[in-house]
């Protein structure tokens, strides 16, 4: 859980520096959430599995 939240601020800062990268990183956020949570077995990326 700390790490998903450091995550969200890094997230936070970085679109505050690059605002028109915002909706392609949310599109993978939410590709990478989706991806853990319907195939969390396939997935062998332990920062996406640790979260």
């Amino acid at each position: 859980m700390p790490n998903n939240r450091m995550r969200s601020q890094l997230l936070k800062i970085f679109l505050q520096s690059h605002p028109p990268l915002l909706n392609k990183l949310m599109l993978l956020h939410n590709l990478a959430l989706h991806h853990t949570f319907i195939w969390p077995r396939r997935n062998k990326t332990p920062s996406v599995r640790f979260q």
